[in-house]
């Protein structure tokens, strides 16, 4: 085959490396293009018999990938033959236009030594298509340098060159014409960051404008070139939002690569690759893919989803095929998942059965982004116009602070103390939220002028009644704690055992007297509002840098929809440790005035059944 008629540079690959290879395909199959004599001695091309498909300039020993190309399919690309699960041939002839028409034959290789076949000119191939960069050769296919500001980087049109073969059965005839598919693209310093990852999970974003879908786009598409057969899952909230932000970019960046079948929810690829597209904008819909197994999973948009929807896709993550397993996050300050995603990926704040190198945050800002700046400079001055705290969390892509905050006013800076900094004479309570789900247990004192100081906590799920009066003795011990004030429904009697909540608890030796706590809500978030205040000066509650279940979760409370001075039960995860701080704050004042006081033995009023006067 020859260069393109307009005589254009070589392209760079998605990852900004050089493309080594082409594919000619036809009704016989996929080959490379060296096979057919288009490119100059020295690139050869090898076999991959169980897709159907040959790479050029690559290894074909374990582990090392194919080359990431592929071209336009028909139902004679897929290696089970199988067309009625795949898109029909008429799809695929009508993605014809994209591909761009060359005639001539015989190909001369470029002559530009120092020129885009320089050894640093492929060095990125490996990021962007998981392939090392010996696996890209010198001989690249031409392309037309230009710029795109959803790459975040000036780009360059990556050549699939396509060429129509006949069949064994119609004889040695002339092949059809060349055709091109270029695919745009080079990504910029912080998207190369995200395409190198090799850890299980990688969340990419924090701030606007930082090329986070297109990265998304285009790293499950090399991945689904480098493996044939691979199955990926993109999720996003919605199936409306992902047809918006993915599926329709996806077919016009790729056209005439990968095909969507409407009825199936899923993108295919020559070889044998598939994208599924899924959403989960509830607990319900993460039950649907309970059992499913996926290779690789993105997640768009992943604070929008909550801590369970997360699990169940990690549970998603197996197979016993040889690809990679990995799971790719891009994520904006706020929403539902906030919480798990700063403690994840932000703070790196881990439990017991996760493993920090799994997981790894790669930041980006619209400022990383040079092409964005240049052909759209308003759109910075647009996000810094903006209310402080949504400046803030989109500009900047802090983590600390987002709109719909519940607590703004709380800042670790100012209300996180070491244990060294806290008062000798200090008189201590403890203030518990008991759920089976989780304890959540404050030990806290008093100064002699009203100030709070959170000493420890012990936050712990799966506790029996009993269990959890054991945790709250060992934290209260050898403390002098004078009471210890909970939830009112622990005075509720069970009925399987006829006793209460704060029977069993109390009961047990250590714990001290119970008593129930003033749980009007509003009121109660008002309390420990003016608590947390510093705008007189310090705040009149502090929390020791031991306490770090709290401290993460007074940031990540968010506010109730219908009713905005509530906190919202969602995520619930992080409601525990505020609502033991909400009672230990009303329990330093006087719960009810005599008017206010509820009748809790209420009864409806009878109607007199006096018989007088008859």
């Amino acid at each position: 085959m020859k260069r393109d008629s307009d005589n254009q540079s070589a392209p760079d690959m998605p990852g900004g490396a050089r493309r080594a290879d082409s594919y000619i395909g036809g009704a016989d199959g996929w080959r490379n293009a060296d096979e057919a004599g288009s490119l100059p001695p020295g690139a050869h091309g090898k076999s991959h018999p169980s897709a159907g498909l040959t790479a050029g300039g690559c290894s074909d020993s374990p582990g090392v990938p194919l080359a990431d190309t592929a071209a336009p399919h028909t139902p004679a690309s897929f290696p089970n033959g199988d067309t009625d699960a795949k898109p029909s041939a008429d799809t695929a002839n009508s993605a014809a236009p994209s591909l761009r028409s060359n005639g001539d034959a015989g190909a001369a290789p470029p002559t530009d030594p120092a020129g885009p076949h320089s050894a640093s000119s492929f060095s990125h191939a490996a990021a962007a298509a998981d392939t090392p960069a010996d696996a890209a050769g010198p001989h690249a296919p031409a392309s037309r340098s230009h710029r795109d500001t959803d790459t975040g980087a000036p780009t360059a049109k990556t050549a699939f060159r396509v060429q129509n073969q006949p069949s064994a059965m119609q004889g040695a005839a002339s092949s059809g014409p060349t055709r091109i598919l270029h695919i745009s693209g080079v990504p910029n310093a912080r998207q190369k960051l995200f395409f190198a990852s090799r850890a299980r999970y990688t969340a990419y974003g924090g701030a606007r404008g930082g090329g986070k879908s297109w990265a998304l786009r285009r790293k499950l598409v090399t991945l689904c070139l480098r493996y044939p057969g691979i199955r990926c899952l993109l999720i996003r909230r919605t199936y409306a939002e992902l047809k918006s932000n993915h599926v329709r970019p996806m077919l016009s960046e790729y056209r005439g690569l990968v095909q969507y079948r409407e009825s199936d929810k899923c993108l295919y690829l020559p070889n044998g690759s598939s994208i599924a597209l899924g959403y989960c904008s509830s607990g319900r819909d993460a039950l649907r893919y309970q059992g499913q197994e996926y290779d690789i999973i993105a997640i768009d948009e992943a604070t929008q989803l909550s801590e369970y929807q997360f699990s169940v896709f990690k549970a998603c993550l197996r197979g016993v095929g040889g690809f990679p397993r990995r799971m790719y996050l891009t994520c904006n300050p706020g929403g539902v998942g906030h919480g798990w995603v700063k403690r994840l990926f932000v703070d790196r704040c881990f439990r017991a059965d996760e493993h920090p190198d799994d997981y790894l945050f790669i930041p980006a800002r619209v400022y990383d982004n040079p092409v964005l700046l240049e052909a759209d400079p308003g759109y910075v001055r647009q996000l810094e116009s903006l209310p402080p705290r949504l400046r803030d969390a989109w500009l900047l892509g802090r983590w600390d602070v987002f709109e719909g905050q519940f607590f703004p006013e709380f800042q670790p800076e100012i209300h996180v103390c070491s244990p060294q900094e806290l008062p000798a004479a200090l008189r201590c309570f403890a203030a518990l939220d008991y759920g089976f789900d989780m304890l959540a247990a404050l030990l806290l004192g008093a100064d002699a002028d009203g100030r709070l100081y959170v000493l420890r906590e012990v936050c712990r799920p799966g506790l029996t009644l009993r269990e959890a009066a054991l945790a709250v003795s060992e934290l209260c011990s050898g403390s002098g704690a004078e009471y210890l004030t909970a939830s009112p429904d622990l005075w509720n009697r069970r009925q399987d055992t006829g006793r209460s909540g704060f029977e069993v608890m109390q009961a047990v030796p250590g714990v001290p007297p119970m008593c129930a706590a003033d749980n009007r809500r509003i009121p109660g978030w008002r309390m420990l509002r003016e608590f947390l205040s510093s705008a007189t000066g310090s705040p009149r509650l502090r929390v020791c840098s031991c306490c770090r279940v709290l401290i993460q979760s007074l940031p990540a409370l968010l506010c109730d929809a219908d009713r905005p001075e509530d906190a919202s039960d969602e995520p619930h995860a992080v409601t525990h440790a505020p609502e033991a701080l909400r009672y230990a704050v009303m329990s330093r004042f006087a719960a009810w005035t005599e008017q206010d006081q509820p009748d809790r033995n209420f009864r409806f009023p009878r109607r007199s059944r006096s018989l007088d006067g008859f």
